[in-house]
């Protein structure tokens, strides 16, 4: 379930949106990967636009790399571990680090297909509980 994008948070920040925790997994297995994407990009500009820009790497750029022949793998290797450290920064910009993410979370994706449950899981309920931390309650 998500809630409509355009919310604003009580300090006047835009937020993102309260999504559920195995949506990226099950919406990606239903799409073939493709809503996979989509979630990376739109998690990554929330992020960007929530911090205001602050060293979080864009959605664009994140995703775009991904269809680089050769080079995709060691980005989505990257991307493991970045996407946290993202979340994290976010987190830091807002003085809110009391759910800080580790990044060394990314190691559970040596484990095909659960690590990416464990690893997509939290990172949505981690975002989802900063957006509600921001007074967005579903």
């Amino acid at each position: 379930m998500e809630a409509n994008s355009n919310q604003v948070s009580n300090s006047g920040t835009p937020t993102g949106r309260i999504r559920s925790p195995l949506a990226p997994f099950g919406l990606g297995l239903i799409t073939l990967g493709i809503y996979n994407l989509v979630w990376t990009y739109k998690i990554l500009e929330e992020m960007r636009n929530h911090a205001l820009k602050a060293e979080i790497t864009s959605g664009g750029k994140a995703v775009g790399l991904l269809f680089v022949p050769l080079f995709n793998f060691f980005w989505a290797i990257y991307l493991w571990f970045r996407i946290p450290t993202c979340v994290n920064t976010m987190k830091s910009a807002c003085n809110t680090e009391s759910d800080r993410m580790n990044s060394a979370i990314g190691l559970v994706m040596i484990i095909p297909l659960i690590g990416y449950i464990i690893w997509s899981s939290m990172i949505q309920s981690s975002l989802n509980n900063h957006w509600r931390s921001h007074g967005k309650v579903i």
